[in-house]
Parts: C-alpha cells; structure tokens; sequence
C-alpha cells in the first residue's frame, strides 16, 4: 500500500506482535509526557553525531538530525520498521520518501514520511520541525501519544497529515492550525478533547475527519470551512446544527454528526447543500419536524436520521429524491410516513408508528417507486460499532464504510500536489 493509503479502503490488522510492549497506563502517558515537554521547542538541543561532508545538502542534514531525535523518542517498534534507520542517506529509511525541492530542484529533501500501521509508540519530539521541506505525514495506527509538538509551525509545505488511530490527548493542537499548505487533516481516533476552535473551519481544507474523540462542541462559523467532506461521528458533542452550515452549498459532500449529544431542531439551511452525497445525523437528541428543504437535496444519496427525537410526518420530496439509495429515520416519533418511504408496498398500520415496521414487513424487498429507482429504507436502528481495539489497529469497520467518505479522498482531488512523489501514488489508483 505504501505511501498511497489515503486512497485504498480502510484495512483492519488481522495481529499486532508486541502488544506486550503497549504503554497503556496513566502513569506511563504521564512519563511520555513529560520526556517530550523536556525537550526544547526551540533549540533542538539534540544532535546525532555525523562526519561534515556525509550529507549532500543542509536540508538532508537536518532531516537527519529530526529522524535521529524521532527514532531515540521511540520507545518501542515491533516491526522494525526503523531498524533501518542509522546512517546519513535518510532517503534509504524505510518510510521516507525524498525528492527535489520546490524552490532548487538541484537540492533533494525530505518530502514525505508514511509509517502507518506500524504500531510504534513513542512521542513525537520538538527535532521534528526541521523537516521544513514535508509535505505528506502519514502515521495511522500507532501509538504515539503527547501532544504535536509547536515546531510544528515551522512544517509550512504540509499538505496532508494523518495521525489517527494513536494516542494523542488534549484540546486540538492549536499549531495545525497555523499550517497554511494543509489541505487534508485527519485526527480521528484519538483523545482530542474540548471545543473545536473557529479557526480551523476558516482553513482552506478540503477533507476533515474529526470522529472518535471526545469533542465537545462546534463553532458558529462551521459552515464557513470549504471542505468537501467532514466527519465529526463519536465524539460528545452538544448543541445544535449551526445554521451557517447552509453556508457549504458549493463544496460539501459529506458530513457526518452520528453518535454524538446534539439536539434541537434541524435548520432549513441544510436543504441549501445542493452537492450534498451523506447526511447522516443519527444517534443524537434532534428534535421538531424534517425540514421541508430537505426535498431540494438532489444528490443526497445516503439519508440517516435513526434515533432521534423526530417526529411529525416526511415529506413525501424526500423519498422521491433522484439519487437517494439508502434512507433510514427508525427509532423517532414519526407518527407518519410518505407512501414512498415504507420498506414494503403493502404496510400495515403498525409498520407506520414511530417509524418501525413489523419482521414480515422489513423481510419483504424495497418497493420501486415511481422512476423506477430501488431504495432501500431502513426502519430499524442498526447497533453502533464495536470499540477500537487495544492495541490499536486501524479504525473498526462502521456502515460508513458504505460511503465514499471512508473509501479515501473527495473527489475533486487530484493527483497534482506538491512534490513528484505523488506520481507513484496516483499510479497504484
């Protein structure tokens, strides 16, 4: 898979070896913790020992040093992954991938690092901002953990930075904010807590996968980001929808709010996404009638608003939307439904209620409504996903692997980016 992990569906590992090694408690955390905010922000006190003349440029030297420093903050490799890694010829490490630099196309550099699914565990250290020349940062399913370290800053070519599935804790790094090449940011699956800054939906991104942390709520100018996709599933946020997200018509594709403690009514500003593919806002508190705007949402596709506190009718628009193929709305108060949106041509009066229907009703094939489009409406509730595992793998497997969302990117990406690496990436595509 390599550096193209971004753009291949979402694999689980069958075994980690060395679990044993897994820092899982308190007090180790704590001890990470400390070890890392030992270490200089600002003078990169730490310098490996290399004869002048052993490396090529003053960019590979540094990159060097971060290397050296990231590799003594590894507490444990399992795989071995950075066995490798001794030596001046940094673009030999397995992992790392170099290139010409952007501004001297005489010079090689440090452009990208992949070490997903390695299950390393460690701390990220300050050395690491000498790597000026990054552009992509891969590191799902590890486990490090700290916080992202300021120097961050200094990493002003990132484009993409992964660090899901590890264990990093406290409020969201306020230093990936100030990243302004990052288009693609994915934290999920880890212990990010806390409210969600303005800023970072005043970035220009075009994905954002927040999910499985413990957020606590979203700003008012949420629908000021341009993302195209965004996922904010499983973490504990409150409040309501903010009606700025009407704001997204022209890039948002995807969004999903489900399993969180969000309630209130749903904004007519939503029936603006005119692009919209995935709405899915089920498991909250929501509260009121579905909006009639919802019927202008001519692309959605995948419709979830189970276990709510909905109620009142749907309207009959929505089920007669042109490309919508699954829509599910069980477990609310819905006293009644659009003749379009039953699971059986003939419903008994009980399949009705609530928005639930009988075994024999649910067993029997979608009815085809009038364009003679299949759809496939589900009354029940289907049970939330399992837990990430410990030791953590890649992320569990959910229904929205049926979406297009957790498949890779958007599809207005291209595979144009910053350096010519990438080539061999969107060739495996």
């Amino acid at each position: 898979m390599g550096i193209g992990g971004l753009f291949t569906p979402l694999l689980v590992l069958a075994s980690l070896v060395g679990a044993s090694s897994a820092l899982s408690s308190d007090a180790e955390a704590a001890v990470i913790t400390r070890r890392q905010m030992a270490s200089s922000p600002e003078g990169w006190e730490y310098k490996p020992a290399i004869k002048e003349g052993k490396i090529p440029n003053r960019r590979l030297r540094d990159a060097y040093t971060a290397l050296q420093a990231w590799k003594k903050a590894m507490s444990s490799d399992p795989y071995g992954v950075t066995e490798n890694w001794v030596g001046p010829n940094v673009c030999d490490y397995k992992g790392v991938f170099c290139e010409q630099a952007l501004d001297n196309p005489c010079q090689t550099v440090v452009a990208g690092i992949d070490l997903n699914h390695a299950d390393i565990s460690g701390y990220i250290p300050a050395e690491f901002g000498l790597l000026a020349d990054l552009a992509l940062l891969h590191l799902n399913s590890n486990r490090f953990r700290g916080f992202i370290p300021g120097t961050f800053t200094n990493l002003r070519l990132l484009h993409e930075l992964d660090i899901s599935n590890n264990r990093f804790a406290g409020p969201f790094p306020a230093v990936l904010e100030k990243l302004p090449g990052l288009k693609y940011l994915d934290v999920r699956f880890n212990d990010f807590e806390g409210e969600l800054p303005c800023s970072l939906f005043h970035k220009d991104l075009d994905a954002l996968f927040l999910n499985n942390n413990k957020f606590t709520k979203i700003p008012d100018n949420f629908g000021e980001s341009p993302v195209s996709v965004v996922v904010l599933a499983h973490n504990n946020i409150e409040g309501h929808i903010p009606r700025s997200t009407g704001n997204m018509s022209r890039t948002l594709n995807e969004i999903i709010f489900s399993h969180n403690k969000m309630s209130g009514a749903i904004p007519g500003e939503i029936g603006r996404l005119k692009e919209l593919r995935v709405l899915d806002i089920s498991s909250n508190s929501f509260m009121g009638n579905l909006p009639k705007s919802m019927r202008d949402l001519r692309s959605l596709e995948h419709f979830d608003i189970s276990g709510n506190k909905l109620k009142g009718t749907i309207p009959s628009g929505i089920c007669n939307l042109p490309k919508l193929k699954h829509f599910a709305f069980g477990h609310n108060s819905f006293h009644d439904t659009s003749e379009h949106c039953g699971p059986s041509e003939q419903k008994s009066d009980a399949s009705r209620v609530s928005g639930k229907c009988s075994a024999e009703s649910c067993q029997r094939a979608p009815r085809k409504i009038h364009h003679e489009r299949p759809i496939t409406v589900a009354t029940t509730y289907p049970p939330a996903p399992a837990p990430a595992p410990t030791p953590t793998p890649s992320p569990p497997q959910t229904d929205y692997l049926r979406t297009s969302l957790w498949r890779g990117m958007a599809p207005r990406r291209t595979c144009q980016s910053l350096f010519l690496f990438v080539r061999f990436r969107c060739a495996q595509n």
